[in-house]
């Protein structure tokens, strides 16, 4: 059994190279993000975070090459919402960087399943948070905020 864990843990690492290689050849820095980001879930999916870890890190650089700032927000939102499933929550944020606070809230909200993972009912509380601080700017949020006051965790 032993061997056989050895044997699937080097076809990993040697399918993933290659698969890194193929993904480092494309021209295009948007789709090579995403190529890119699609190896680093594939390897967390199999246990290998550090290797994942390496691969996310390389696609958000790739991401930060594209000059049109609309595909480089994209493709930073889409490698911070694959970092946030599997719960690297601080990764997942300095990857999304500084935005707009709808467009902030508009992504913690997605991110709710990853913060369920962790604890159920995290997501209200997060959301019931980062809404009572965004209220102190814009009042809507604030709103938001008290209804989300009133859900159970």
């Amino acid at each position: 059994l032993a061997s056989v864990s050895c044997l699937e843990f080097s076809l990993v690492l040697f399918i993933s190279a290659e698969a890194a290689e193929v993904a480092r050849s494309i021209q295009n820095a948007y789709f090579q993000t995403e190529a890119l980001r699609e190896i680093a879930q594939a390897l967390v999916a199999v246990g290998q975070v550090a290797e994942a870890d390496r691969m996310f890190s390389e696609a958000a650089e790739v991401a930060r090459s594209i000059e049109d700032a609309s595909p480089q927000a994209k493709a930073l939102r889409e490698i911070a919402q694959a970092l946030a499933q599997v719960k690297s929550f601080g990764k997942a944020f300095s990857t999304l960087g500084l935005r707009e606070l709808d467009d902030f809230l508009s992504e913690l909200a997605k991110w709710a399943p990853a913060f369920e993972k962790v604890e159920p009912g995290l997501s209200v509380m997060v959301l019931r948070e980062a809404t009572r601080i965004a209220g102190w700017v814009h009042p809507s949020w604030q709103q938001v905020s008290e209804v989300l006051r009133g859900l159970k965790n």
